[in-house]
């Protein structure tokens, strides 16, 4: 009898192995910024975003290897050898180009002045891709204080992403036209910014 039960159970256990990479992408979710890749997991926010493609894993990781190599603010984990079909990285002191994107000098939310720290990780499939960036910090940008006082050291400190669009304990994301507008120009960068389809790499030569 427990031998029978055991059959009838494999399917499900195996499916679900299959679907691992599937159920991690929502689980411990808490909120998102609508239109965006941007989303508050487990009381971080991070950028998170799968790409589909036309190539099999290993043409495709080779494909990323080199994306990456193209973008100068990437570096690898020193620690982490690259996999067939994963890739750990940070971008540091990376820029955010909000104007690409519509923004203006006066429309540019101030925290986007600011290079922008984070890791990176990049998952691989067959026809498909996942990245996943965390950590985001931007180095070094001056809180908003009393213009008549000076600026001293004790006032400039780096402003974490988790922090500054999160709010009641980091259980949900704020919803101000500011935070919105840093949301939407931190995925629109990202999101361009890794994708092969956009850039010289295209998967369709």
């Amino acid at each position: 009898m427990k031998f029978i039960l055991l059959l009838l159970l494999a399917p499900v256990f195996c499916f679900a192995q299959n679907d691992k990479y599937a159920l991690n992408f929502t689980d411990g979710v808490q909120d998102s910024v609508p239109g965006t890749s941007i989303i508050l997991k487990n009381h971080a926010v991070l950028f998170q975003k799968v790409y589909t493609s036309k190539l099999e894993k290993e043409e495709l990781s080779d494909r990323l290897y080199t994306l990456l190599a193209t973008i100068k603010k990437f570096r690898y984990d020193r620690h982490i050898y690259p996999a067939e079909n994963q890739f750990i990285g940070k971008l540091v002191f990376y820029m955010i180009d909000a104007r690409r994107y519509g923004a203006t000098a006066f429309t540019t939310p101030a925290v986007l002045a600011y290079p922008l720290t984070a890791t990176v990780s990049i998952h691989v499939k067959d026809f498909k891709y996942r990245v996943i960036i965390t950590d985001m910090n931007f180095k070094d940008p001056v809180k908003v204080q009393d213009p008549k006082k000076p600026v001293t050291n004790e006032l400039v400190t780096d402003v974490m992403l988790d922090d500054y669009l999160t709010q009641k304990r980091r259980s949900q994301l704020k919803n101000s036209k500011t935070a919105l507008r840093v949301a939407q120009f931190i995925s629109q960068d990202l999101a361009d910014r890794f994708d092969l389809q956009k850039s010289i790499l295209s998967d369709d030569f």
